[in-house]
């Protein structure tokens, strides 16, 4: 039962299937940068080829029917974000369809839609649609090279507009401005990706403002965004989130030496003092955030021999029996991690 649940709902994502809630509202989820159909149809079946329906979200005329007349044949008053991008079913208004589709949705087109039909028998009817837009998310390996699409809607000619790249929305990643970019003279460009990006110049034409980052690194991964604020409708902006994935340990025959690093043994002092005071014998794993310790409590005595004092030889023991219980917790530790993995 589980796993058809599971299918179910990945299929939905793909095709934009749509979901009821408790409370009537019908959930659309489709991926950025395809196409959304939003459904509509009063329940009485009627014709609508001379009704009127109007499609809204959050104060915004996204679309407009009215016996023949709409935003696509000269109705004025359609709002920017949706010029030339949503289109009806016109062979369906016989059956009641008062759907619509709107292409390439973008993050900026999430919200509530609200269908109103008039001039039925009944009366008026409302319907509300929330549409979900899922960010992509892209993997890719250390070391290797990556490529962040971007195409807006209509695929407009690039070549003497403007796009920009930024990463976690601080982070300049590159910018292109009618021919000027990072890589022939434009600044600003964050260090850490300098001499690192490319764009495809021989594809501007066709509405591609796609990016590719070489030799990844870790610090790569996070959210990114690619805006084109001049075309219609204006200020589309396209995310991702790019996740660079740690090489392998099963790598290791590569002889690389900078494969997931080995864990780091060592010891912390955690008091003031020289000869005596609090220690923390430490093992984790560098550049992650797993630690494991043991901490002890040392007073060393010093002895008018030339030999180890007995302090120390304390010390050194519970030295040698904190690594030793810290290595196997790791080890349970790594264990159990690999064990759930395979489930």
């Amino acid at each position: 039962m589980g796993l058809l649940l599971v299918l179910y709902l990945c299929i939905s994502t793909w095709t934009g299937k749509t979901l009821g809630d408790e409370n009537g509202v019908v959930t659309v989820n489709v991926s950025q940068g395809k196409d959304a159909i939003l459904p509509c149809s009063p329940t009485t079946k009627e014709n609508l080829s001379f009704k009127s329906f109007k499609w809204r979200k959050d104060g915004q005329n996204v679309f407009y029917y009215d016996a023949g007349s709409h935003y696509n044949n000269g109705h004025d008053g359609q709002d920017p974000q949706f010029k030339d991008r949503v289109s009806f079913f016109q062979d369906q208004l016989g059956s009641g369809d008062a759907s619509i589709q709107i292409q390439t949705v973008t993050i900026q087109d999430n919200g509530i839609y609200s269908c109103e039909i008039s001039g039925l028998n009944s009366g008026s009817q409302t319907f509300n649609i929330k549409l979900l837009v899922n960010v992509p998310i892209l993997q890719t390996r250390e070391g290797s090279d990556v490529m962040l699409p971007c195409s807006p809607s209509g695929k407009d000619d690039l070549t003497h507009e403007t796009f920009d790249w930024q990463k976690d929305d601080e982070q300049q990643v590159f910018l292109y401005r009618n021919g000027k970019h990072y890589n022939n003279g434009l600044t600003g460009q964050n260090e850490n990706f300098r001499n690192r990006v490319e764009f495809f110049q021989d594809q501007l034409q066709f509405g591609n403002a796609s990016i590719r980052i070489k030799n990844t690194k870790l610090t790569d991964s996070g959210n990114y965004s690619c805006t084109i604020p001049h075309l219609q409708p204006p200020g589309q902006k396209f995310y991702m989130k790019l996740v660079v994935q740690c090489i392998n340990l099963k790598d290791r025959s590569q002889d690389r030496s900078d494969v997931c690093p080995k864990p780091i043994i060592g010891t912390k002092k955690t008091a003031d003092g020289i000869r005596e005071g609090d220690y923390r014998c430490l093992v984790k794993q560098k550049e992650f955030c797993h630690q494991i310790y043991s901490e002890e409590s040392f007073v060393l005595i010093s002895g008018d021999d030339k030999g180890l004092s007995p302090g120390y030889v304390a010390v050194i023991v519970a030295f040698i029996l904190s690594a030793i219980l810290n290595i196997t917790l790791l080890y349970f530790l790594w264990k159990c991690t690999r064990s759930s993995g395979r489930v």
